[in-house]
């Protein structure tokens, strides 16, 4: 199990020690921090990446979990839910850690369901977030506005 970035909130960080240390699983436990030029390796390494979190706007790490065709469990919050539809992710409750470690279990002991999982995802990220998709969004939003007639302009006073 590796957990990376950044350790800001110390009293969360310690804490999740202290529960690896209390189940005597820190051998299997690495705490590797901020990563930036390992993260492409540890992907590769990874069979689950899981993404609990309580709120989210759109976050790069899901995209490089998708593209890399990993399995993902993330927390059902509107972003991701957005990002992640019915089948390219196993959703579960933010605050149910139950349903997070059942999910985790399941796709790390299923290797057919999570092959699939990670392969839905990264079609996903093919078809919706490569940069010739988002950038063809970009250029006709601009397209749509630019078609639109000028408000008159309004005299002061």
């Amino acid at each position: 199990l590796i957990f990376a970035g950044p350790a800001d909130k110390r009293s969360y960080y310690n804490a999740v020690k202290r529960l690896a240390f209390s189940a005597d699983i820190t051998d299997s436990v690495v705490f590797a921090g901020t990563v930036i030029a390992e993260l492409r390796q540890l992907y590769g390494l990874a069979k689950v990446i899981a993404f609990p979190s309580l709120q989210e706007n759109s976050p790069l790490a899901v995209l490089e979990a998708m593209a890399q065709g990993k399995a993902i469990v993330a927390s059902d919050i509107a972003p991701l839910r957005e990002m992640l539809p019915a089948g390219t992710a196993e959703l579960v409750s933010p605050l149910d850690h139950e349903a997070l470690a059942k999910a985790l279990i399941r796709l790390l002991r299923d290797d057919s369901a999570r092959e699939e999982l990670g392969a839905r995802a990264r079609q996903r990220a093919y078809d919706v977030y490569r940069w010739e998709k988002v950038a063809s969004r970009i250029v006709e939003a601009y397209e749509r506005l630019t078609r639109r007639p000028a408000e008159p302009a309004r005299g002061v006073g």
